[in-house]
């Protein structure tokens, strides 16, 4: 507490009752309101059917005596019992309806954290993080099971998509048939991640699941790599590569004929502004000697089978093309 300012304190405790005592007041009222219901229908049932039950023995006890008659039972004990259990049901009542009753009390502060987010820490260091796009995490997603969906179907196995079902995994693979057996089906909880990150969450119900199942149940992590975009168009497949061209500078260039060519602008830049007192010429600095390089992805096709690697074909072109 020494650590946090009165200041500190009280905007915490402002916020707190304005945004967060509202709604968990709400919650406990209405979750104490049905649990003294359950409560007070039960020890209705119950006290109520006794008081009937000696009521009735009571009625029979009165009958008994005016018919000259020696009841087991005293009449005064019947009649004490009614009333006994009567008070003791308004007893109940009243104890329960005061239950009802939720106060709520003013926050207390008990102490303080700064909370900094790991994303943001994986920002900053240029670490890759769990993608907060839901179109590329589906996307991820999706090419994620095609590859494992695929990957079964190769080994002969009967794949069926049950992620929508939330049965606790996302891809049922069947084995075919083994000298007249069956064997037990796989099922397969799959996880894609964009190449390049380090980590994997697995909820708890996703650990018991995987205990509960021992060998059927198969863990698949799938590294969507970002080379996609030659083989995709959007989320669609494409019938035809896709050629990407990039323009690259050269090297020895980029060090010596731009900034040569940056500096002698800057410098020109100076020089007319003193003698004219006008603004700064419209053309650039010459680069067309610095970019001479014009690079394109490429795969090749052997056997009739796209190579899934990607190698890069680089072409000097002429700087005055």
């Amino acid at each position: 507490m020494s650590t946090l300012s009165q200041g500190c304190r009280k905007c915490i405790v402002d916020s707190t009752t304005n945004r967060l005592v509202p709604g968990h007041f709400q919650e406990v009222k209405e979750r104490r309101e049905h649990q003294t219901d359950k409560i007070l229908t039960a020890v209705k049932e119950r006290l109520v059917k006794e008081i009937n039950y000696w009521s009735d023995h009571y009625i029979r006890l009165s009958e008994d005596v005016a018919a000259g008659k020696q009841p087991k039972v005293q009449l005064e004990m019947a009649r004490r019992r009614v009333e006994e259990l009567t008070a003791r049901l308004e007893q109940r009542k009243k104890e329960l309806n005061g239950q009802r009753n939720v106060v709520s009390a003013m926050p207390v502060v008990i102490g303080g954290a700064l909370v900094i987010p790991q994303g943001l820490l994986a920002q900053r260091k240029g670490e890759p993080t769990f993608s907060a796009d839901a179109d590329a995490r589906a996307h991820i997603e999706q090419t994620a099971m095609q590859a494992v969906m695929k990957a079964e179907q190769a080994l002969g196995h009967e794949v069926f998509d049950v992620s929508a079902e939330k049965c606790g995994w996302d891809i049922t693979a069947r084995p075919p048939m083994q000298d007249g057996k069956i064997p037990a089906d796989c099922h397969i909880e799959v996880k894609g991640r964009a190449k390049g990150a380090d980590t994997v969450t697995v909820s708890r119900n996703e650990i018991l699941y995987g205990l509960n199942q021992s060998d059927k149940f198969i863990l698949a992590v799938v590294l969507v790599d970002g080379n996609e975009v030659l083989t995709k168009r959007g989320k669609q497949p494409c019938q035809k590569q896709n050629r990407l061209l990039f323009l690259a500078p050269d090297a020895d260039s980029l060090e010596q004929r731009l900034e040569d060519q940056v500096r002698v602008y800057l410098a020109f830049i100076g020089v007319q502004r003193h003698r004219c007192g006008g603004d700064a010429p419209q053309s650039g600095p010459d680069t067309n000697d610095t970019f001479r390089w014009l690079m394109s992805p490429v795969q090749e096709v052997r056997r009739g089978r796209l190579e899934p690697k990607i190698v890069w074909d680089a072409v000097q072109v002429s700087p005055a093309a």
